[in-house]
Parts: structure tokens; sequence; C-alpha cells
């Protein structure tokens, strides 16, 4: 049976099992994680704590969680959770999203079609098919990944807000 344990590092929970490529796959998963290769763990900002323990327990293995987590869980305590940034403006004639990485944006940025990401900009550009529908449909999808959307000075007036 695979064990996963679970366990408060400062502001992280620190999540350590042997190697397993399923449950990496489930660590990959973890919004903002690490990996940190000396103490060979994951680590995920604590307010993802509850998360982390569920995603876990949904794998069909042994979940052992410190006395700290424990109480946390115990008393459903919350945390202020950082919500990611995501930058919209028009360049030419695609809208370019920007974000510090987060794989939950990323994965529903590339639920879009015709979406391209530039390694140089940094910036996901998604095609205007219909100026106002592009842009609603984008807004629509990170939101999904529950963000804060800041749109280009230039962007304000097309939704209008």
């Amino acid at each position: 049976m695979r064990t996963v344990q679970i366990s408060r590092k400062g502001g992280e929970v620190a999540v350590q099992f042997e190697y397993d490529e399923r449950l990496v796959e489930v660590a990959r998963a973890l919004p903002k994680r690490r990996f940190d290769s000396e103490a060979k763990e994951w680590l995920v900002p604590l307010h993802y704590y509850k998360d982390v323990v569920s995603l876990f327990e949904d794998e069909t293995c042994v979940v052992i969680v410190d006395e700290e987590i424990e109480q946390f869980l115990l008393e459903g305590e919350e945390f202020e959770a950082e919500t990611p940034e995501v930058f919209i403006r028009r360049v030419g004639n695609d809208y370019m999203v920007s974000f510090e990485y987060d794989p939950n944006l990323v994965r529903e940025i590339k639920s879009l079609e015709q979406r391209k990401f530039d390694p140089g900009t940094k910036g996901w550009y998604i095609p205007i098919q219909d100026e106002v529908r592009t842009l609603e449909e984008v807004i629509s999808k990170l939101r999904l990944a529950r963000c804060q959307i800041k749109l280009h000075e230039d962007l304000k007036g097309s939704l209008g807000r």
C-alpha cells in the first residue's frame, strides 16, 4: 500500500512519498507546487492544505498527516490565499494573456483553441475572432482558475466594465 506523509513546513505543506508515477502526477497537479530535490518532498502554499489532503486521499493510499495539519482539518481553519493575477491586453490581432506560472491557469488557457505560448514574452496569444466574444471566452476560462483578471486600459470599454 502506498503511503503519503503530509506535514506543515513553515508557510507550506510538505508532501513526501516513495516514488510512484501516479502520485507524482497528483503532486504535479497541485497548485503552486514545487519539488525540493534535497528533501525529496513536494511543497505547496499552506492555504491549499485541504486540497492536498483531499487529492491524496482520493488516490486510495494511506495518508498520514502531522498533528498540526490534523488540527487544521478538525477546526476547518482557513488561510488567506494568494490569488494569481492575470493580465490581458491586445497585441495586434491577438489577446495576450500573461501571469506567473500556475498549473491551473495553464490548464484553462490550453483549453482555448488556437492559443500559442511565446517563451520570449512569456505570454499566451489568442487570436481575436470576434473582439467581445473572444475576450468573454478567455475571461470565462480564466475565472475557472480563481484568479484576479486585470484588463489593459484599452480593453476595459470592450465589455462595458
